[in-house]
C-alpha cells in the first residue's frame, strides 16, 4: 500500500497488506509493507491526510512494517503485525515532518518496535497523544 501527493480520506479495513521481497516499482524501492509519503521539496501542501489503517494484518519481509513520512492524521488501530524480527528493523518507521499519529489498541506493537523522528507527534499504543519530547512509561 503506497500512498502520495494529496492522497486523503482513505480507510482501508479488514484486509492483510503483504510484502515479502522489498518490492521495487518504476526504479524505486519499497521497503515496506505500507508507505505514506510526499514528493520531495512539497511539504506542506502534498501531505497524505486523514488516512485509517484497521482491523487488518501488515505482513512481511522487508525493512519496515509501516514507513510513514510527510502525513498528518493517520490512526493505526487494531493493526496486528506480522514480521520476522531479524529481517525487520522497525516495525513502523516515522522519521520526518509526521503529524498526528494515533496507535491504538494493535496487539504486539511496543514503544521500542516504532522509531521517532523530527519533527513528528506519537501516540501510546491504547490511545493518547505524546510529542517528540514525550517518552513511554
Amino acid at each position: 500500500l503506497h500512498l502520495e501527493d494529496r492522497t486523503y480520506n482513505i480507510t482501508v479495513s479488514d484486509c492483510t497488506l503483504i510484502n515479502n521481497n522489498n518490492t521495487t516499482v518504476n526504479g524505486k524501492n519499497f521497503n515496506s509493507v505500507v508507505a505514506l509519503t510526499s514528493p520531495t521539496g512539497q511539504f506542506p501542501e502534498q501531505l497524505v491526510r486523514n488516512v485509517v489503517i484497521e482491523n487488518s494484518v501488515v505482513r512481511g519481509q522487508c525493512k519496515w512494517g509501516m514507513e510513514l513520512v510527510k502525513f498528518n492524521s493517520v490512526t493505526i488501530r487494531n493493526v496486528t503485525f506480522d514480521f520476522p524480527s531479524s529481517n525487520t528493523t522497525q516495525l513502523i518507521n516515522s522519521w520526518t515532518q509526521g503529524e498526528n499519529l494515533l496507535l491504538q489498541s494493535n496487539p504486539n506493537l511496543q514503544r521500542s518496535d516504532v522509531s521517532q523522528g523530527p519533527n513528528g507527534f506519537y501516540s501510546l499504543p491504547n490511545g493518547g497523544w505524546l510529542n517528540t519530547s514525550s517518552i513511554f512509561l
